[in-house]
């Protein structure tokens, strides 16, 4: 029988576990700060559900080369979990976008969430967020025309969403207000840490492949 979970329910429970966080989210961002406007909290809500679902979409990349962290997981399982997650941080980073730029307070201009630079508020800040959304846009176009690239660009334009990571990760931790907090700084810091250690387990895993292969050569 087949134990790789149907797409639709993958997807379902991972949206699901999107909304969970959207709800989670405000009301440590109300005890932050109080009284802020609406579309304040829906941008930022919106930022730190498309962080963390990037980092679980990057994560489960890096499990899918290793052939589910060398066998743990079901990579059929995995694979569904790194597409479904993608979507996620998609179409959470498209409502952060917009929220901000509806958002009078936040001296964010339409044209500084396309334009590298032109933010009159938090300059550099907002000139990452747009570089690693554009990262981002890049890897799912690469992705949805693959059958007409070559593989090696294919893999060299995907291998990029490591650099809209780090880039989304500095945006992150810049321009967010939440960023005082030691729960917060924890989560940038743990969810970095734990994706570190990940990508360095399928480097391991890649280089013993290899040693193995050469000794049975």
């Amino acid at each position: 029988m087949n134990d790789v979970l149907p797409r639709w329910a993958l997807v379902l429970a991972t949206m699901g576990a999107g909304a969970l966080l959207m709800g989670a989210i405000p009301p440590l961002i109300e005890g932050m700060a109080p009284g802020v406007p609406l579309m304040w909290w829906v941008g930022r809500t919106a930022g730190l559900v498309a962080y963390l679902a990037l980092w679980l979409a990057m994560m489960f990349g890096v499990l899918i080369g290793s052939r589910g962290g060398g066998g743990w997981l079901n990579n059929g399982v995995v694979f569904e979990l790194h597409k479904a997650w993608s979507l996620i941080a998609v179409l959470a980073t498209g409502v952060h976008v917009l929220a901000l730029v509806a958002d009078a307070h936040s001296g964010v201009p339409v044209l500084a969430s396309v334009v590298p630079l032109v933010s009159p508020r938090l300059t550099a800040a907002v000139t990452l967020g747009t570089f690693a959304g554009w990262g981002l846009i890049g890897v799912v176009v690469a992705t949805l025309v693959k059958a007409r690239l070559p593989t090696w660009v294919w893999r060299a334009v995907h291998a990029g969403s490591f650099g809209a990571f780090l880039l989304a990760l500095m945006h992150s931790v810049l321009a967010g207000t939440d960023t005082v907090t030691a729960e917060v700084r924890l989560m940038y810091a743990g969810t970095g840490t734990v994706l570190l250690a990940v990508v360095l387990h399928r480097l391991a895993l890649a280089s013993l492949n290899r040693v193995e292969t050469r000794r049975a050569g």
